[in-house]
């Protein structure tokens, strides 16, 4: 007994000591429950299993394998990037704050997920439900717009479990309601000074977001860098209007701006802008290198009438050199960049277009993100032949043909829970962050929401007024006397007096009536253990061995 519980001590202190067991630890819970209740074997194994079942409840399990891109206030990241308290995309097209980060790992199936308005597959669990057009319910969800109907019929689309999803059916796809304005973008002021205490720099720090400053910052993002000091502008030397429109912003901020035309390149035209400020501030606003190329934050959530003016720019990089790709689509973006290609696909979306992207490996290079475009948004693009294979418009948004491959899959998982809207997006499209959307409650007697002190106690009220009663914490206390047990010994919401009133109970059913019926019975029982013997007593019994074998 005691090796195992130094075994399970080691692990929740080192989570990298044991991968093998993968879940998610519980603090000093379980060892606590080992010291108290003494040296029994199958209490420790049956308490790693109960565990086990909670882990894969709706509000703790983790759903998307690592890489996975999340909208975020400041633009797309993978899963295990984003921090409690960050700001998400909802269903609702409003920028949320993740309440709670979830992390834990996972052996089993899974699904490749593949939509045209993605940049890579995403693989994820089974159970985790996706919005889909196809699924109609008569609750509107809102889905890039403020109100209701959103679907053909006047009705909204509706979550599915993936499981339950059709190969070809529709996606979803995640829309920004909620813009933020802004007139300005500052410069950081440690970018401003000569030195942590010296004089301000030349040129301004503040740049009003005007139709022609927000071009010449999309034009850098697609075509602009840095060197000695510089930005620097590399486009086309019949491109003069574009030096010309150069030149007036930069100068009109305060800063120099010269043309000159290498020698090894007599076609091309280098637009440089001298300034530390500009030096500085551009790449920590939109990336250093083409594969780290973004939009800030602070832009990409602006109105769609400012963010056209800074799309132009973007495109006309790949406009003016000619360039198109595609069958019978325009390439509107052809950029290493992975996060810009989703950023512009997401404007794109905004201004009504249907865009598709591409991905292709030169080579020898690094691979190449293409933004195709089946109908044009309000940015003029080139007049060629499109496709609209893949989407599917609704009232109020866009769905995106949806392809699935069944995949198995060994590693860490990941979840977000966010406050008041409990869905988030992922690779341009909607999904929902528990098991079910429509069984989560915030009223008594409560269902899939984290057990609180208060929560407790109004579930208790409501119980004495005559209200239903749900299972609460780890071990699923369901009848009353046992959650006002545990608020006894030190609160039923906290996982130690939870467990302590559980494991007794457990105990004691399983000295009455063996294993696995007294499993049966914790779950159905004393007298009802027989209807459950071959389902949850069996499934108990198939963990108690596995976690012995583990352990």
């Amino acid at each position: 007994m005691a090796t195992k519980a130094r075994i399970i001590d080691n692990y929740f202190r080192d989570l990298k000591a044991y991968p093998q067991i993968p879940y998610t630890p519980i603090g000093e819970t379980i060892i606590e429950e080992v010291r108290r209740m003494g040296p029994d074997g199958l209490f420790l194994s049956t308490a790693c299993a109960l565990v086990e079942q909670e882990s894969q409840g709706k509000n703790v399990f983790g759903c998307f394998a690592p890489g996975a891109l999340v909208r975020t206030e400041s633009g797309y990241k993978p899963i295990e990037d984003v921090r409690k308290g960050e700001q998400v995309l909802t269903a609702e097209g409003r920028l949320r704050p993740v309440s709670r980060t979830m992390r834990r790992l996972y052996e089993g199936p899974v699904y490749e997920v593949r939509t045209p308005s993605a940049t890579r597959a995403m693989l994820v669990t089974p159970e985790h439900p996706a919005l889909i057009k196809e699924v109609v319910e008569k609750t509107p969800a809102l889905v890039g717009t403020a109100a209701a109907p959103l679907s053909d019929f006047g009705q909204a689309p509706g979550y599915a479990k993936l499981d339950e999803v059709k190969d070809g059916q529709h996606l979803v796809c995640g829309q920004l309601v909620q813009s933020r304005d802004l007139d300005a973008l500052e410069m950081p002021e440690k970018f401003t000074r000569g030195g942590s205490r010296g004089p301000k720099r030349s040129g301004a720090t503040s740049v009003p977001l005007t139709p022609e400053n927000l071009w010449a910052m999309g034009l850098y993002i697609a075509e602009g860098s840095t060197s000695r000091g510089l930005i620097c502008f590399s486009i086309s030397a019949k491109e003069t209007e574009y030096a010309r429109r150069l030149r007036n912003v930069f100068e009109e901020l305060g800063y120099p701006v010269q043309f000159r035309t290498r020698p090894d390149r007599p076609d091309s035209l280098e637009v440089t802008v001298g300034g530390m400020n500009l030096y500085e501030s551009f790449p920590a606003w939109f990336g250093r290198g083409s594969e780290q190329k973004r939009i800030p934050g602070e832009l990409f959530n602006l109105p769609v009438q400012k963010l056209r003016h800074l799309l132009r720019g973007i495109l006309d990089d790949t406009y003016f050199t000619g360039k198109s790709y595609g069958e019978g689509r325009a390439t509107i973006l052809n950029q290493t960049s992975e996060v810009l290609a989703l950023q512009v696909s997401e404007i794109s979306r905004r201004m009504g277009g249907q865009p598709g992207i591409s991905v292709v490996y030169p080579e020898g290079k690094k691979p190449c993100y293409r933004v195709n475009e089946a109908e044009p948004p309000s940015v003029p693009v080139r007049r060629e032949e499109t496709s609209k294979r893949g989407f599917r418009k609704f009232d109020g948004g866009l769905a995106s043909r949806i392809a699935l491959e069944p995949r198995v899959y060994s590693g860490p998982v990941y979840n977000l829970e966010v406050e008041g809207d409990h869905s988030y997006v992922v690779q341009g499209g909607v999904w929902h962050n528990c098991d079910w959307g429509s069984e989560w409650t915030n009223v008594p007697p409560f269902c899939n929401v984290r057990v609180t002190e208060k929560r407790v106690q109004r579930l208790i009220k409501n119980v004495k007024n005559g209200g239903g009663q749900n299972g609460v914490g780890y071990t699923q206390l369901t009848a009353i006397d046992f959650v006002r047990e545990a608020q006894r010994a030190g609160g039923a919401h906290r996982p130690g007096p939870n467990m302590r009133v559980g494991f007794r109970i457990l105990n004691g059913h399983i000295a009455n009536l063996g294993w696995p019926a007294g499993a049966a019975a914790y779950n159905a029982g004393a007298g009802n253990w027989r209807s459950v013997i071959d389902t949850y007593g069996a499934e108990m019994a198939k963990k108690e061995r596995e976690w012995s074998a583990r352990l």
